[in-house]
């Protein structure tokens, strides 16, 4: 079986209408992936691992999440790279809590120095 390993950018252009659905914001999703042939199926068959988030699943119901949207300004060429962390908890089977610190570490396109955001969310 041979394996491969891939690293890109899913790309979405801004197809939305309204400022409110994403007019004119184009996204860069960082990707890993690792492919590997099994031709032992049929002759170009591969099966395939896609990551664009990196999710933690840790003891006690918590968990860590990392999932950065990286933008890019195509008028003005600039910029948006934040650091993404996501800390949080599942509480029985519906109810979870979350909190999430983003950091602008390229700010070409100043969105924003810093974000928190707390969540809490029910799961029917």
């Amino acid at each position: 079986m041979k394996a491969r390993t891939l690293l890109g950018l899913w790309t979405i252009s801004p197809t939305a209408t309204g400022e409110a659905f994403g007019d004119g914001k184009w996204q860069l999703v960082p990707t890993i992936g690792a492919r590997a042939m099994i031709p032992e199926i049929t002759e170009g068959s591969y099966v395939g691992l896609i990551l664009r988030q990196l999710n933690i699943d840790l003891p006690g119901q918590w968990f860590v999440n990392c999932s950065p949207e990286i933008t890019l300004n195509l008028e003005t060429n600039d910029w948006f790279v934040p650091l993404d962390i996501m800390i949080g908890r599942k509480f029985g089977t519906h109810w979870i809590a979350s909190l999430e610190y983003q950091y602008g570490l390229v700010r070409d396109d100043d969105l924003y120095n810093q974000w928190l955001e707390a969540r809490i969310g029910y799961f029917f």
